[in-house]
């Protein structure tokens, strides 16, 4: 977001978190394509978020959980995405990636 510092980071991820505050526009703000999104790369999204097909996404959930985490914000595609690769996504999340973790706390 504007205004971050980065503070902990790498450089190289401060001076993209720096460019992403530079081009952030908040009326784009979810929106797939957005341009402040240009500037991150795949292995910068890959550091900081979780993605990928349902078995990645399960095994790095799970390994967060691991670590002590025990709440997560999950989201799907942006605002604008093509629908049917959106609903595709969706049940991918609800019919395997989160039973999966719920299979887990138990």
């Amino acid at each position: 977001m504007p205004g971050s510092t980065g503070a902990g980071l790498r450089d190289d991820d401060k001076a993209v978190v720096a460019e992403v505050g530079r081009r952030y526009d908040s009326n784009q703000h979810l929106r797939d394509g957005a341009g402040h999104t240009e500037v991150l790369s795949p292995e910068f999204v890959d550091r900081f978020a979780v993605v990928g097909a349902p078995e990645r996404c399960i095994a790095r959930l799970q390994g967060l959980a691991e670590l002590g985490l025990d709440r997560f914000i999950i989201t799907t595609s942006g605002l604008g995405s093509d629908v049917d690769t959106a609903r595709a996504a969706d049940r991918r999340l609800v019919g395997e990636v989160l039973p999966a973790l719920h299979e887990e706390q138990r």
